[in-house]
């Protein structure tokens, strides 16, 4: 049965050269996929009438195809599927190159949703390589998944695209929604009025709106942070067991080097070897980031650490 934690090999839709292709991208299992976030997004939200199309628009529209047909130019490496859409203001051209299974896919009498930029050529506009869709009448958006909504854009790879990938994702999303646990404590979704895990795994990946959207990755970016300062937290707190030589802080041996120096200590270099050697008097490791710009005076401070110790 499939679950998070099952390896993309156990998923009927993805074949083993698509698992190769993965794995590449560092997909190994369900949960690694569904966190294959979004780099950006179409919005295809906006469905008009075909009469509506104008040259160099990006638009979708939905109707009836009254033909289609693909053909080899006269470049024999190349052939062109072209289709011609209807609604009930007019008709509208599409071609794509070199997608001759598009034609096994889109048949005459479908009813489908196209979303691409319109351009001009010798016989007028037509839809440039559009996405495509067969649906029934009655879909509404949020049923869609390449067109008539906000569509994911994924980093893709080399025979992994942003159409397979959502063509994967969503009917696994769907599947396995309840099963996506909560991460996050009750209290600090309340307090920042964070989307919870489930609902912002879905608008992360087939948002209803650019505000969701944003929601989703607003919670993850936190919930990254987050994670990262409890593992750091978790480190400090394991080191913090351990047993370290306690060094005590020789002042008369301090006085001497510091008045050996050709120059005077600023209270910034003071302050922070203070707080090292006094870590460092304590009978646990001294865990510490000593930062400065270059110049600053960090080399003198480490020499006191270092001969006091």
């Amino acid at each position: 049965m499939l679950n998070l934690e099952a390896l993309i090999d156990q998923v009927s839709r993805i074949t083993p050269t698509y698992q190769k292709k993965l794995k590449k991208l560092g997909i190994k299992n369900v949960r690694d996929l569904l966190y294959y976030f979004p780099q950006r997004y179409n919005d295809f939200s906006e469905i008009i009438n075909i009469s509506q199309a104008q040259n160099g628009k990006t638009i979708c529209v939905q109707g009836t195809v009254v033909q289609i047909a693909t053909e080899k130019t006269f470049r024999k490496w190349m052939n062109i599927t072209e289709a011609i859409i209807e609604d009930k203001t007019g008709q509208i051209k599409a071609l794509w190159f070199n997608q001759s299974y598009i034609e096994s896919y889109i048949k005459e009498g479908n009813f489908i949703c196209l979303a691409g930029k319109v351009s001009l050529g010798k016989g007028g506009i037509y839809l440039n390589n559009p996405a495509y869709e067969k649906i029934s009448e009655i879909d509404e958006p949020r049923n869609l998944t390449h067109t008539g909504r906000i569509i994911p854009v994924y980093s893709e790879t080399r025979g992994v695209t942003s159409r397979w990938l959502r063509f994967v994702i969503k009917p696994i999303l769907a599947q396995l929604y309840q099963e996506i646990p909560e991460i996050l404590p009750e209290e600090i979704l309340k307090k920042h009025k964070f989307l919870p895990i489930k609902q912002a795994v879905w608008q992360v990946h087939f948002p209803d709106s650019f505000e969701a959207a944003d929601a989703a990755k607003s919670r993850f970016s936190f919930e990254e942070l987050f994670l990262l300062q409890l593992h750091v937290l978790r480190e400090k707190a394991k080191l913090a067991q351990k047993q370290a030589y306690a060094c005590a802080i020789d002042v008369e041996l301090m006085q001497n080097f510091t008045k050996s120096l050709p120059f005077q200590l600023t209270d910034s270099q003071k302050q922070c070897a203070w707080q090292i050697l006094k870590d460092l008097e304590k009978p646990v490791p001294m865990h510490r980031l000593l930062e400065g710009d270059v110049g600053s005076g960090k080399t003198v401070v480490a020499t006191m650490a270092a001969l006091n110790t």
